[in-house]
């Protein structure tokens, strides 16, 4: 089975806020953003962290 691409990108997402947390990093957007390898303009990527951080991310 395929994985739909908003889920690819939540998955790494979510991997990425994580990884930033476990060693104590500071959160951004633009950070969150690259960390997950996804460039640095990308607007729907974006929204997407922006959901995922006012969620709480679990």
């Amino acid at each position: 089975m395929k994985e739909v691409i908003d889920d690819f990108r939540i998955r790494k997402i979510k991997w990425a806020i994580d990884d930033k947390v476990n060693k104590g990093e500071s959160l951004s957007v633009y950070k969150i953003q690259l960390h997950a390898g996804f460039g640095g303009n990308n607007k729907k990527v974006q929204g997407l962290i922006i959901d995922i951080l006012e969620e709480g991310f679990n």
